[in-house]
């Protein structure tokens, strides 16, 4: 049984819509006083707090990371945290929270679930300070004003913000997406949309010469795409769509813990060829069932086996039958009833059989029929090899 590689995508980040309202209200909460004795800067609506903030200036509960939020220009807000480990250094919740001026005073909306905010209000700013109050505490720790997010984390958060994250379209997701490895690089497996949402699988193997191949689960599942949702299926696993542009699509699993990046990359030629073979006509003659009545040999200048197939002797054991169906699905049945299903393709004036899509494409243990000759009613089939040849005639059955 061949084993498809699958790989595990690890990305820069992780994503959460409630890291905002947790690494906030740890600093609003905890560092909370009775009352509004704030000695820090007055509410300032004529100095701007779009711009990334750090909650205090060092490591607040000693778990060794840095948190804060950024303000954006387009009235949201973005939380932040900053471990600098290597693998996942960063978690954003991406532009999930909002802020607006109120009268002489900035406020913010802070996720607290689906739909419902907790209310915040910003007590005092400056150019390099900002005290934010809930429920009437002002925090006696301050936000400091950064010139850029630690790390690589500007160039991670323009990349958020190059991406569509709603509305989405088909279109937005038609073609093949690479996954991309641990330190960033371009896998050979990913996945294929159509426009019509079906989900093709593309992996590698070890064929049995040792040599890695791709492979194609063709149409293997479905995106799910509504006004509501977007989901991708990916091996088992359905993932949320959480953005997308020309170049980079990425995902999160259930709990939104884990990011998979797929960057876009030209269709495989394997791919190419099972879009070729499924859209493909199949001939209206050849769709019907045909039964074997005649059956040749020829081992090199020698015929040595040339007759017509009986019900009732020993002939009958070279009887089959040949179920050709509208979408490439073959059914192949023996003499005592077995049957086997497989996938064919017509090119030109051959019939190619395989046991699956995947061995079509690779052109992996095929059988090549010639059509020597078809009617409405008549099909004569050749299959040759070294030096010989053996013909099925067959009739349309009845």
């Amino acid at each position: 049984m061949r084993e498809i590689k699958k790989n595990v995508i690890k990305t820069t980040m992780k994503l959460s819509y409630y890291l905002t309202v947790i690494l906030l209200f740890s600093g609003i909460l905890t560092f909370s006083s009775c009352g509004d004795d704030n000695n820090g800067p007055s509410p300032d609506v004529n100095n701007t707090i779009v711009g990334v903030w750090q909650i205090a200036g060092e490591d607040l509960n000693g778990d060794g990371a840095i948190q804060g939020i950024v303000v954006h220009e387009d009235g949201t807000v973005t939380g932040w945290l900053y471990t600098a480990s290597e693998q996942d250094p960063y978690q954003f919740s991406f532009k999930t929270g909002k802020w607006s001026v109120n009268g002489n005073h900035y406020e913010m909306q802070l996720p607290k679930s689906a739909g419902s905010y907790y209310q915040v209000t910003v007590a005092g700013n400056n150019d390099s300070l900002m005290y934010l109050a809930y429920n009437g505490k002002t925090s006696v720790v301050p936000f400091h004003r950064l010139a850029k997010l630690p790390g690589d984390g500007d160039a991670t958060l323009r990349l958020l913000e190059s991406m569509k994250m709603s509305n989405f379209k088909m279109s937005d997701l038609t073609g093949y997406w690479a996954c991309t490895g641990e330190d960033g690089s371009v896998q050979d497996d990913g996945i294929y949309i159509d426009q019509a949402g079906n989900v093709s699988l593309i992996g590698t193997i070890l064929d049995w010469a040792s040599s890695l191949r791709r492979t194609v689960q063709y149409h293997s599942d479905k995106v799910t795409l509504n006004a509501y949702l977007c989901t991708i299926p990916y091996y088992g696993t359905r993932y949320a769509l959480y953005g997308v542009n020309d170049t980079m699509m990425l995902v999160v699993d259930n709990d939104g813990g884990k990011v998979e990046k797929f960057v876009r990359q030209t269709v495989p030629q394997e791919m190419e060829r099972a879009e070729k073979i499924a859209n493909s006509n199949v001939p209206d003659w050849l769709g019907t069932t045909w039964e074997a009545v005649h059956y040749k040999n020829v081992n090199g200048s020698q015929t040595s086996e040339d007759f017509d197939i009986n019900e009732n002797d020993w002939t009958r054991q070279f009887y089959r039958e040949l179920v050709f169906s509208s979408d490439h699905q073959l059914k192949q049945k023996g003499r005592y009833g077995d049957t086997a299903d497989r996938t064919f393709y017509v090119d030109n004036d051959t019939i190619l059989i395989a046991e699956s899509m995947d061995d079509l494409i690779n052109n992996s243990a095929t059988e090549s029929w010639t059509i020597v000759s078809h009617s409405n009613d008549e099909l004569t089939l050749k299959k040759s090899w070294t030096g010989s040849y053996e013909i099925y005639t067959y009739k349309r059955k009845q």
